[in-house]
């Protein structure tokens, strides 16, 4: 109780200091039509580009994007983006599905990313970086690449056991590996009983999320607070994509905006 009582403090200090972005110049576009997957395709490990059987992504009534999280893969912007403001809001529902089942809910976003579909993890993913999105440990940094090979790269500020921290020593990746994010807190449980940690939202309840990216530099933001900074990336653009990955997720207000 007491750890979580001064993540609380720490994160109300940190709304408090500025931490949240400030509003875009622009209007931000949707990413979105309302009602179908125009500008998106999907892929799915063991069925590939643009077979979806099971449909695994829809839009509903609403104009949110639903992911019933049934298999491995993603919706996948055609066009890559460089220097941009994405944000959105996301919240769990649905099912967990196989390897997921009585585990902490898990999806992410994946940006920069490069080279061909399902290239990574054994049919999975795209070289990319990862916006973590988890329940208890959203805002992590996932390097997805090969280990040792500099056409994906990264660095941060993090403290003695990894988390992202300003005021840090420089981590540098190469190819693979992860910056926890600066709440992150540790021995948490492996199950489904996994609690969210400041500043999520309780399972179930809508989160928004903001990732800036500008030259090679990257922000984590979860509602409204700085949870993660990324610098040295390389690539500095790629497409944008969304996971499926053994739980339901929806999400809504997907939108980008242009950094000048």
């Amino acid at each position: 109780m007491a750890v979580m009582k001064n993540m609380s403090v720490i994160v109300a200090a940190a709304m408090l200091a500025g931490c949240a972005t400030d509003p875009a110049a622009v209007k931000p576009a949707a990413m979105f039509n309302g009602k179908d997957l125009t500008g998106w395709y999907t892929y799915i490990k063991g069925k590939g580009v643009g077979n979806d059987p099971d449909r695994v992504f829809t839009v509903n009534a609403e104009g949110n994007l639903l992911i019933s999280g049934d298999g491995f893969g993603y919706i996948a912007t055609e066009r890559e983006y460089s220097d941009y403001r994405l944000s959105l809001e996301y919240r769990w529902c649905g099912r967990a599905y196989g390897p997921r089942i009585g585990r902490p809910a898990d999806s992410g976003l994946l940006f920069h990313a490069i080279g061909e579909d399902g290239a990574m993890h054994h049919g999975a993913w795209m070289k990319s970086f990862e916006y973590n999105i988890i329940v208890g440990r959203t805002g992590d940094l996932i390097v997805i690449g090969e280990p040792g090979k500099d056409d994906i790269t990264a660095k941060a500020k993090v403290n003695e056991i990894g988390r992202w921290n300003p005021d840090g020593k420089e981590k540098v990746i190469i190819g693979s590996g992860r910056v926890d994010n600066r709440f992150n807190p540790p021995n948490l449980p492996g199950d489904d009983t996994r609690p969210v940690t400041p500043p999520e939202s309780p399972y179930g309840e809508w989160n928004r999320l903001e990732l800036v990216c500008s030259g090679d530099r990257a922000e984590y933001y979860l509602n409204g607070v700085k949870v993660n900074e990324l610098y040295g990336l390389k690539p500095t653009r790629g497409k944008i994509l969304l996971q499926t990955e053994g739980h339901g997720i929806e999400y809504r207000n997907v939108r980008i905006t242009s950094i000048p």
